[in-house]
């Protein structure tokens, strides 16, 4: 298993300032980076390609986030979306592509849909992985879940495992009933349902992520009510040695000192 930490915390300055963003997630003792198109682009491979091997890291994964209405009004524009990340990272490494979206009115529909993505990434060599927020879980007794572990058996999960806590379900109870498509998760701290940092509010840009009263903030790792201990070793005979688990930061503070604190906390709790 290799550690990873999300560069969404330095949001357009992966792009605009992409050298010293991963020059400075490198200095934090992390493996690999997770980076979004919506930031990135699809479009500068060797650039990113250059980039990354000046820093010294590696490019985890590829995020991309397609609304989960588009699987149902315009299943090809959707697969096309995600076949464009898909053809940018197919000759990286890694070749994990996480895709988001978020609970809808048709599951069943958008996941079938979802499963000619996962199919067509398949052709190209890469494994998309469904990443999840609470709304998937919390929004009609998880059928939007429900839906994908169902209906799309091409697909893999790459869960956020707090996430995964926020919509009320047991992380470890979800992982085995998915154990053989899950190679790559997302850690967080979880600090309890109605969790907020002092000065932070709920955002409009998570309020779709959210299927009830509840806030999407997370404390920075070893800060909530999480065992790391016992989640590290069993994520070390879960997932498979190439797989990966990331830190994922993405509001508060952008600085690299966070994601180091976060490598050596995990570091003492294997």
């Amino acid at each position: 298993m290799k550690l990873g930490c999300h560069c969404v915390l330095f949001r357009e300055k992966i792009a605009s300032d992409t050298g010293n963003v991963l020059a400075g997630m490198a200095s934090t003792g992390f493996s690999g980076v997770e980076m979004g198109s919506r930031f990135f682009g699809t479009e500068r491979k060797e650039f990113l390609k250059e980039s990354l091997k000046a820093a010294g890291i590696e490019l985890a994964a590829l995020h991309v986030g397609v609304p989960a209405e588009l699987w149902m009004e315009d299943a090809d524009k959707a697969v096309a979306a995600v076949l464009e990340a898909a053809r940018f990272i197919c000759d990286f490494p890694n070749k994990n592509l996480t895709m988001s979206g978020n609970a809808c009115a048709r599951p069943a529909d958008a996941a079938r849909a979802m499963d000619r993505a996962a199919l067509a990434c398949k052709e190209l060599g890469v494994t998309l992985g469904y990443h999840n927020h609470a709304s998937e879980f919390l929004v009609d007794d998880a059928a939007m879940y429900k839906a994908i572990r169902d209906e799309a058996p091409h697909m893999n999960f790459a869960f956020d495992l707090g996430w995964v806590q926020k919509g009320g379900y047991d992380p470890y109870a979800v992982l085995e009933e998915n154990r053989g498509r899950v190679a790559y998760v997302h850690l967080r701290d979880f600090a309890g349902q109605k969790y907020l940092p002092e000065g932070e509010e709920l955002s409009d840009d998570y309020s779709r992520h959210l299927g009830g009263d509840i806030t999407p903030f997370f404390p920075d790792l070893g800060g909530g009510q999480t065992d790391f201990k016992k989640l590290l070793s069993y994520l070390s005979s879960y997932l498979p040695e190439e797989g990966w688990a990331v830190v994922e930061y993405e509001t508060g503070e952008q600085d690299f000192d966070r994601y180091k604190k976060a490598k050596a906390f995990l570091d003492s709790q294997r």
